[in-house]
């Protein structure tokens, strides 16, 4: 694999300048930001999966070797340990100590942080893209209007996986709870539509990219996400005063704090729906 160029010179834009507005993580999206979000993650999935049908070799050689699997955890391992045991505590909690979903979480979270120690060989599937693996409210930026646009910002954890990762971590930690209820199925069909539509318009062909394979792709990945969801719940609504006042928050600070009825609230409400969607198992 070659170096990247020395001598190659970024240039950089300051989006605010520009009109775009940061998220509020305290503040989920309603329906019209949701389907912005959905649109835009659908094309930024779909053009590098474009390259990867259009011209393979390209995309072998200089596009998948920058944008391996790899685990960000790995560095911390006494955190993860106190993370899980923090989360089912919270679990415990909201769920008057439901044996089954406790259980159930515990088994999810050791199945998401294998997932990020996974093997980085990953199939070539018809949904197999580079992913964010970081899609929520604090890395968008909306242009207004209703909104009108968006910016996907920190691309720093971005790998090749499933696109169903992003949807599904997107959805459960940013998007208004009974919104998402009521429009899950809607906001599966729009990123679709959108996804397609991008691969059509670069002459991309379309033969594996079913919506029953779509919806067969969701049910095989989403569960790994739910307890990603649920890990990041902390962090998102962590009380804005101290965030304010820290702008990074260390990881300490908030695995010691115990829950707080927004927290409690929130949490009970993915387990909720991902028992609905059925991607809770």
């Amino acid at each position: 694999m070659k170096l990247v160029d020395q001598n190659a010179v970024l240039v950089l834009e300051n989006l605010r300048s520009s009109g775009y507005v940061s998220g509020q993580r305290l503040r989920s999206y309603d329906l019209p930001h949701t389907l912005l979000a959905i649109r835009y993650m659908a094309e930024f999935h779909a053009l590098p999966l474009a390259l990867r049908l259009l011209r393979p070799k390209l995309f072998r050689e200089e596009v998948l070797p920058f944008f391996q699997k790899f685990d960000w955890h790995a560095a911390a391992p006494e955190w993860k340990t106190v993370m899980k045991a923090e989360t089912l505590e919270d679990i415990r909690r909201v769920t008057n100590n439901d044996f089954k979903l406790v259980a159930r979480v515990k088994e999810l979270s050791d199945k998401f942080f294998e997932f990020l120690a996974a093997d980085a060989d990953k199939p070539d599937g018809p949904f197999t893209s580079i992913i964010h693996c970081d899609f929520w409210i604090n890395n968008l930026m909306f242009l207004y209007g209703t909104p009108i646009g968006l910016k996907i910002i920190d691309f720093q954890t971005a790998q090749y996986d499933s696109v169903v990762h992003d949807i599904i971590s997107f959805l459960l930690s940013s998007v208004d709870t009974a919104i998402l209820e009521t429009h899950f199925e809607h906001m599966l069909e729009a990123y679709y539509e959108a996804f397609v539509c991008s691969l059509r318009r670069v002459g991309a062909d379309l033969e594996d990219h079913t919506f029953k394979k779509f919806r067969e792709e969701v049910k095989r990945v989403a569960y790994i996400q739910v307890p990603h969801a649920i890990f990041m719940t902390r962090f998102i609504l962590a009380d804005s005063a101290v965030s304010e006042a820290e702008e990074f928050r260390q990881l300490s600070d908030v695995l010691k704090n115990p829950g707080s009825e927004r927290i409690g609230r929130k949490l009970g409400q993915i387990l909720y729906l991902a028992q609905k969607f059925d991607i809770l198992y």
